[in-house]
């Protein structure tokens, strides 16, 4: 359960990590 709760954890704050990039390149953009 812990192993799960884990891999989820790192799959957010990787997406959040990538959803910044995208954030940032759009700004760029503008």
């Amino acid at each position: 359960m812990n192993a799960a709760i884990a891999a989820i954890v790192v799959t957010y704050q990787s997406g959040s990590t990538i959803d910044a990039c995208l954030s940032r390149l759009r700004q760029a953009q503008d």
